[in-house]
């Protein structure tokens, strides 16, 4: 009986020790997504059927910024959540998730500081291909430069902020919110995605 039980309990903390968390990328009408063009046209993304994709990357709770070209993302300190996608919904600014189960990089009951990058869908739909045209990218403030980024083609990402995925009694933790809770400080804000600027033309 004994023996029985050891094994039990320690077939479970295995379990435990591997189990993932679950979590839903659905934002609020307050953190709308946005385009800008960088020549002052911007407006919330538009809501033709999987124009936008959107993928979630998540770091150590100790990591709290990103430079503003992305180019940290690209390095071991993050980490893509395996199947964290998401995308635009038949509402301007909108994107849905339904819920994801972290399945690398964000273990249960673990903090960690979490990104979402948006992108549009002419870059592809998985962050492998987005990850190699973002590499070697300049981000000016207002475009894109160098790398692999197109005119045409939209790309940024949202401020960072963090989470414990399963904690709480909570079963699914929204990456995006109003106010921190006993979870973590979710995003509360919208970001834009920005075009590249077409290289200069010789004669």
């Amino acid at each position: 009986m004994k023996k029985l039980l050891t094994i039990t309990l320690s077939a479970a903390l295995a379990v435990s020790a591997f189990a993932q968390g679950k979590v839903s990328m659905n934002n609020l009408s307050t953190a709308l997504m946005s385009t800008n063009n960088g020549a002052g046209g911007a407006g919330v993304t538009g809501t033709a059927a999987q124009g936008f994709y959107y993928g979630l990357l998540t770091a150590a709770s100790t990591v709290t910024t990103v430079d503003a070209s992305g180019q940290n993302l690209l390095t071991p300190t993050w980490t893509f959540t395996g199947n964290g996608y998401a995308t635009n919904i038949a509402a301007g600014g909108r994107l849905t998730s339904g819920t994801i189960t972290t399945t690398t990089g964000w273990p249960l009951g673990v903090t960690n500081s979490y990104i979402i990058v948006g992108w549009s869908s002419n870059m592809g739909h998985d962050w492998s291909q987005v990850a190699a045209q973002l590499s070697g990218a300049n981000f000016t403030g207002t475009s894109w430069s160098g790398g692999g980024i197109n005119p045409g083609e939209y790309l940024g990402f949202s401020s960072v902020a963090y989470g414990s995925v399963d904690s709480g009694g909570v079963t699914t933790y929204n990456l995006f919110g109003t106010v921190p809770t006993a979870q973590g400080n979710p995003l509360t804000a919208g970001f834009s995605m920005y075009t590249a600027v077409p290289e200069p033309t010789s004669f």
